[in-house]
């Protein structure tokens, strides 16, 4: 049941990761919408990278909502959401991953069932990793 949830949870956290990650105007968002990549595409090591900077852009997500709720000032969350953007793609690309590649992954798994369960399956092993 727990890994079922964490299934469900993950598009809804990559969608908020990817969010946070984009800069885009409505009218850009066209442009940068991610190609569709088929599973088979997507090799094991870039799935391992996907899920540290899936890890890293969670904890700056999520740091970046604690800071917002504390500000009442515009322009400061403003501020505050262009860092956490900033730190999200350095986070992406110290993986060795464009934000651009870290989109289409994040499509792909929320798109195929088994690449899904198969990235859970390495998202635990990297969480005990860094435990």
């Amino acid at each position: 049941m727990l890994k079922r949830l964490e299934v469900t949870g993950l598009g809804l956290a990559v969608a908020m990761a990817l969010t946070a990650l984009g800069t885009a105007t409505r009218g850009e968002v066209a442009a940068q919408q991610p190609q569709q990549v088929p599973a088979e595409d997507i090799t094991d090591e870039e799935l391992e990278n996907f899920a540290v900077a899936y890890l890293d852009v969670d904890r700056i997500t999520q740091e970046m909502t604690q800071q917002l709720r504390l500000v009442d000032d515009p322009e400061r969350q403003q501020e505050i959401q262009e860092e956490a953007r900033a730190e999200m793609t350095e986070a992406v690309e110290q993986q060795d991953l464009t934000v651009q590649r870290y989109s289409e992954i994040a499509a792909a798994l929320n798109q195929n069932e088994e690449l899904r369960e198969k990235f859970v399956e390495i998202l635990e092993e990297v969480r005990e990793g860094a435990r």
